[in-house]
């Protein structure tokens, strides 16, 4: 329909041209729907002139944003223009989304509409024509959008915030939001909202919180509070968990300006506050754990200046570091090959530099007595909490020992081919790599049949000690030191024996790469050792019979002193006392008593003599009363404070084991009233089901092993070999100014039967 066919009663009126509601008519021709007409403001909020909307389609002049799925479709629209034509009194579609393109139709520009639909019927009432009222309602639609999106992202904060958060209306703190935080926090679930805080938390009572509320809540003045400790009961229990927390008391006001309630904010610090207390308590703890550490370690700062260093630094360095120093605690650093380096060329000055760990650059230490250490250090950058660098840290490890060992282990190697005894080198799994001439002399076996082979599988034989295998397997693994004798099978099946010495061998880097072996053949030594061992053994059975022979003649020398001349100086005193009776001048009287004191000390003089040969108590009561006897008589004799346990069954003790105790614990004796310089000694005599064992210790002064006096060393051999006639273990626990402590112990048959009892 043309312009000219509209009522000019309607496009004429001056509501129509002058509204400052946009609005225009279209035509009800579908699918088209012209546009007909349109007002200033339409035109004005729609991009458009009039020229580019007369006569055309609406949906030509506005079509839809293919980018914008969101937006009302045309489906939409024209289903509302068709309720309109089919008898719709009015419509109204109420915000609605549909984009419209720039003036220069290069973009599509995002709308929001609310448009009144609106029917113009002729005489008959046949909808001719459709009024369009569209309001703009952008601005008001993206605001509220915004307003929703805010709350929504409020909301979501609220219970989603890494801190615990709660609101409080009223004087009496009323609490009306609570996120999840805040409940696992108090240890109460959801049913606390609508409840007061003192309600909720009657035990808060004398924690302060209560009166914090109420001044926030009177003054509106925020509260901090720092690492507070909150106890509170979980619902149901009695117990109180205490937990800290850092928060913030805010008061809020309502639309009046008066303060309604109280946010909550709150942190959970519990971990912290601990963790810090922790520290603390172990502050002091750790830097003497720094000083005491067995590995040299020291500090500095970012401008190289020494700041904590502990004693196996300052052995290191040999003595306290100057003043001025810079980055090490010497005066000269050097490289591997010698040369000087300067301070800030150290690895530690380095580390700094570059910010990062240095590794594997070994330098040598020239100490302040002039002498020169080879170091590998291991400097760190200290980085602090904000990741901010403060300084560095280097740790120390002398490694001269092992450079020398290396070394040593080098000039081993270029000698291995030359050398009779047989080498072989291994890798750090046990496989061989390298074996000399020797070895393959020795053995029998050729190369092919020996490299790239297990060695432990190649000494491994029907006849083979598994035992040993197994630990020769074990030092290598581990690349441990060892050395041990081995009886091994050659390839022809005949067997030799070897003192076999095995090292690992590391690389410049001290890792454990190589194991090196050298077998040393003592099939020779240990023929002429059992010829010797035979030797040794006839000659002690020789010194036990030479004793027994002894043993007896002092006991038979022993009888004669104590009976023969016993009975002849008793004789002799009896005689002197019948002479002093027939005598009365006073100075034959005298002279008569002196002979008879000499008499009686010649007795007992003669009496100690027999002892020492052979004690009778030892024959007529045993071992056991003969050695409380024994030391009985040095506690007399000496002073020194002396104790004896005896614990022995009624299993007989034979005679020459009863001998062989008595004089060991004799000659023990003597030794500590000679030389121990002791106040102290005991005495035990234990016997039970297997062993009978005898041990002597004092308080003195220890054995000096390397300055002790020759007749004390032949002492010493004495015994031992007195035990060794028995078959019995002899050992020596000594200490200096720790005293001594000696033991024998003897392995005892049940069935044996012996001459005398104990």
């Amino acid at each position: 329909m043309k312009a000219s066919n509209i009522p000019i009663s309607f496009l004429h009126t001056e509501i129509f041209k002058n509204s400052s509601h946009p609005i225009f008519l279209l035509n009800t021709d579908d699918p088209f729907f012209t546009v007909l007409d349109a007002n200033q403001s339409f035109l004005d909020i729609s991009n458009r002139k009039v020229t580019e909307l007369i006569g055309k389609g609406i949906f030509e002049v506005f079509p839809e944003n293919p980018e914008n799925t969101n937006t009302l479709n045309q489906h939409s629209i024209r289903a509302a223009l068709y309720g309109i034509i089919e008898g719709k009194p009015k419509d109204v579609v109420d915000e609605f989304r549909y984009d419209i393109q720039s003036e220069d139709k290069s973009a599509f520009l995002t709308r929001y509409w609310q448009t009144t639909l609106s029917p113009i019927k002729d005489k008959t009432g046949k909808v001719q024509f459709i009024l369009v009222e569209p309001v703009d309602i952008t601005q008001r639609t993206q605001a509220e959008n915004k307003l929703k999106n805010s709350e929504s992202r409020l909301r979501k904060l609220f219970h989603e915030a890494p801190f615990s958060m709660a609101i409080a209306k009223g004087k009496h703190h009323k609490i009306q939001k609570a996120n999840k935080l805040y409940l696992e926090l108090t240890e109460r679930t959801s049913d606390i909202i609508g409840k007061t805080v003192a309600e909720v938390f009657p035990e808060l009572k004398d924690q302060n919180f209560y009166e914090w509320l109420d001044m926030v809540y009177e003054t509106g003045n925020t509260f901090h509070g720092n690492e507070v400790p909150l106890s509170v009961k979980k619902a149901g229990e009695d117990t109180l968990t205490t937990r800290y927390i850092n928060f913030v008391y805010q008061s809020y006001t309502d639309e009046t300006g008066e303060i309604a309630g109280i946010f909550y904010f709150g942190y959970d610090v519990t971990a912290q506050v601990e963790a810090r207390k922790t520290i603390e308590e172990n502050e002091k703890r750790f830097t003497d754990l720094i000083h005491n550490l067995p590995v040299a370690l020291y500090t500095t700062n970012l401008e190289g200046d020494l700041k904590i260093y502990n004693k196996a630094a300052l052995d290191l360095w040999g003595g306290e570091p100057s003043p001025k120093a810079k980055w090490i605690g010497v005066d000269h650093v050097f490289s591997p090959v010698g040369k000087m380096l300067k301070n800030n060329e150290t690895p530690i000055a380095q580390s700094v530099k570059l910010r990062k760990n240095i590794r594997d650059r070994e330098v040598i230490y020239k100490k302040q007595n002039g002498d020169l250490v080879n170091i590998l250090p291991y400097p760190s950058p200290i980085i602090d909490s904000n990741g901010e660098m403060i300084g560095a840290m280097n740790i120390l490890v002398d490694i001269t020992k092992s450079k020398k060992v290396e070394q040593d282990l080098r000039v081993l190697s270029l000698i291995a081919k030359e050398t009779n005894n047989s080498v072989i080198l291994t890798d750090k799994k046990g496989v061989v790599v390298w074996v000399n001439e020797a070895y393959l002399n020795t053995s029998g076996y050729t190369e092919e049949e020996i490299l790239n082979k297990k060695y432990t599988a190649i000494i491994q034989h029907q006849s083979t000690d598994q035992t040993i295998v197994d630990s020769i397997s074990d030092y290598i693994s581990k690349g441990k030191i060892f050395e041990l004798e081995f009886l091994k099978t050659k390839k022809n099946g005949s067997q030799y024996w070897v003192d076999i010495m095995g090292r690992p061998i590391m690389n410049e880097k001290g890792e454990y790469t190589h194991y090196f072996q050298i077998e040393f053949d003592l099939t020779l030594m240990k023929l002429a050792y059992e010829k010797v061992l035979k030797s040794e053994n006839e000659s002690r059975r020789f010194a036990t019979q030479l004793n027994e022979i002894l043993e007896a003649e002092r006991s038979r020398i022993a009888r004669e002193i104590h009976d023969e001349f016993g009975q002849l100086l008793t004789g002799i005193k009896m005689s002197l006392a019948t002479l002093k009776k027939t005598t009365e001048k006073p100075e034959e009287t005298n002279k008569i008593n002196d002979l008879m004191v000499e008499v009686d000390l010649s007795i007992s003089s003669l009496r100690s003599l027999a002892s020492d040969l052979r004690p009778r108590i030892l024959d007529t009561l045993g071992l056991g009363p003969s050695l409380e006897w024994l030391v009985n008589d040095v506690q007399k004799k000496s002073g020194i404070r002396s104790s004896v346990f005896i614990d022995v069954d009624e299993t007989p003790i034979d005679q020459m084991t009863a001998i062989c105790f008595y004089r060991i614990c004799q000659e023990a004796l003597t030794n500590v009233l000679k030389h121990s310089e002791a106040n102290k000694l005991s005495v035990r005599l234990i016997q039970n089901k297997d062993t009978l064992s005898l041990e002597v210790s004092d308080n003195g002064i220890g054995l000096n092993y390397d300055k002790r006096e020759p007749h004390f060393s032949n002492g010493i051999l004495g015994m031992r070999e007195r035990a060794l006639m028995l078959g019995a273990f002899f050992e020596i626990d000594s200490q200096p100014k720790k005293g001594t402590t000696l033991r024998v112990t003897l392995k005892i048959k049940r069935n044996e039967k012996n001459i005398n009892s104990r």
